[in-house]
């Protein structure tokens, strides 16, 4: 399984915690802003999975010409863990788009009160 199509996508996820699949065993999760940081500027070369469930990943700082390389292990959370902040960070964004919504509604409200009633002769004027 090609593992750094998973990690870039990783890098440009919003959640506080991603998953990267792992074929025939359960994902390994990962705080999003420690991979971002760790990760930061480097070109990926390759991405393992140690035995104890690690995720290993070496790149190249191609800021630096290619001359700095890096290798970054990540220990995985408990997946409860992972779950709880997933759920929290939902809620929060959910509560935000529906707090956006309503001011829309509201703003959408405000539109029409401000506009005065078409008449109906202007409006048989104009399709005329």
């Amino acid at each position: 399984m090609d593992h750094i199509n998973s990690i870039r996508a990783a890098l440009r996820a919003k959640a506080p915690v991603v998953a990267v699949p792992v074929e025939g065993h359960a994902p390994i999760c990962v705080r999003a802003k420690l991979l971002k940081g760790a990760l930061k500027g480097v070109t990926i070369l390759s991405v393992k999975v140690l035995e104890n469930r690690w995720l290993k990943v070496t790149g190249v700082d191609m800021n630096r010409g290619g001359l700095v390389h890096t290798c970054s292990k990540f220990a995985p959370m408990d997946r409860r863990i992972a779950l709880q902040e997933i759920g929290e960070w939902r809620r929060t964004v959910f509560s935000r788009l529906v707090g956006m919504a309503n001011r829309l509604k509201n703003v959408r409200a405000d539109i029409r009160a401000l506009t005065p009633p078409a008449d109906e002769e202007t409006d048989l004027q104009i399709a005329a």
